[in-house]
């Protein structure tokens, strides 16, 4: 079974979605709530939420205008988008390389040499920055047999760039051995420190030259991963999660005896953590080598040991595309991941969120704050899997 193209168009698109009573309902691209001026200064008034930002119950994921400039929308209310109020991050590791290359943006291919080897990647750049605009970077990770470019062209990675403000950064595979045998496995989640530490080192890389080259706002630099990727997004938080401001998980988690174990964090990241419920399984349920129902609940519980703020979604149907609903005002069906990251920075108190006192209402029925919080869904005519 595999996450191929079409789970993509639905995690970054929206693609038709149950509802937690009647079945299916169609989602729009890039409505999520666009973010734009970021740094000192740019930001608009805040809302009397927890932390600031969301109003408890609310979403701080409005406040969206036209910019006079004829650049970027302007999305004020996003945190990622105020000025920092707290603990900043470190600045971005050094190059291994010596000098970073001269990087291409989407839809050519560019790449950095990490520890030897050329690791190639997309680098996804909003196409009409604003004056002054820094940007924060999510980093995507890719399922088995998928390819970085599923992610681009299949989730139509540019408008959703250029809409919601932010660079993506989408590594190529290399190919990784499971259980000591090659395979099409795109990143390593089970191998030795020291192998690991190399793919670590890809991030750090990546980080540092697409960092140099672009105006970055490093209080908002976020993970998200899917399947595959999402076990090595879970071992991202561990290993690099002193840059980190946010980590979704999507179909991942941690030990269960087949992937490495949760042992914590340098900084206590915000996280959702979605997943299929216990038919959530590769090759599948009745053959669960892969049970991300187990691994999603053990990094789950590291997370809540560790003092994260923990979102919590089960949809039940299994492992396929993430189902998120569209919501009010024709907004995506994905607005809840991208309200999620923006509204997430490094700088909140650890364990904080604008979020605490209730999810907003982009958020399907079947999500939670905590774990063991999200409530049983009742979704009608799951779709089929990968």
């Amino acid at each position: 079974m595999n996450w191929r193209a079409p789970l993509l168009l639905g995690l970054l698109v929206g693609l038709p979605a149950c509802s937690g009573d009647q079945g299916s309902a169609q989602g729009e691209a890039g409505a999520g709530g666009t973010a734009g001026t970021a740094g000192p200064g740019a930001g608009g008034a805040v809302g009397g939420g927890p932390v600031g930002g969301a109003p408890a119950g609310g979403t701080a994921a409005g406040g969206v205008g036209g910019n006079p400039n004829g650049c970027g929308p302007i999305n004020s209310a996003a945190l990622c988008n105020q000025p920092p109020a707290g603990e900043l991050p470190p600045g971005p590791p050094a190059y291994s390389g010596g000098q970073c290359p001269a990087l291409v943006p989407a839809p050519q291919r560019t790449a950095v040499t990490s520890s030897g080897r050329n690791r190639a990647m997309y680098v996804v750049v909003p196409s009409n920055p604003c004056p002054g605009e820094t940007f924060p970077i999510v980093f995507m990770w890719h399922w088995i047999s998928g390819e970085a470019k599923d992610v681009l062209f299949g989730g139509q990675l540019q408008t959703i760039a250029d809409q919601q403000r932010f660079i993506a950064v989408i590594p190529e595979a290399t190919g990784a051995e499971v259980f000591g045998q090659n395979t099409t496995w795109p990143f390593d989640v089970t191998q030795t420190q020291a192998r690991m530490d190399e793919e670590f080192r890809v991030f750090d890389d990546m980080l540092s030259c697409v960092s140099a080259q672009y105006p970055t706002n490093f209080s908002c630099v976020g993970t998200i991963g899917v399947s595959a990727g999402a076990l090595f997004a879970s071992q991202l938080m561990q290993g690099r999660g002193q840059y980190l401001s946010s980590a979704i998980v999507l179909s991942g988690g941690v030990g269960a005896g087949t992937v490495r174990p949760w042992t914590g964090s340098p900084h206590k990241m915000p996280a959702l953590v979605l997943w299929g419920g216990p038919a959530d399984a590769l090759p599948d349920a009745a053959n669960p080598l892969f049970s991300f129902d187990t691994l999603s609940r053990e990094l789950e519980t590291g997370l809540t040991n560790s003092g994260h703020f923990l979102t919590e979604c089960i949809h039940n149907c299994g492992h396929i595309p993430p189902l998120l609903q569209s919501g009010p005002n024709g907004e995506s069906g994905l607005a809840p991941l991208y309200e999620f990251f923006m509204n997430h920075p490094y700088w909140l108190p650890d364990g904080g969120s604008p979020y605490a006192g209730g999810l907003p209402p982009t958020f399907p029925p079947w999500c939670g704050i905590g774990m063991n919080s999200a409530p049983p869904a009742n979704i009608q005519n799951c779709p089929g899997g990968f």
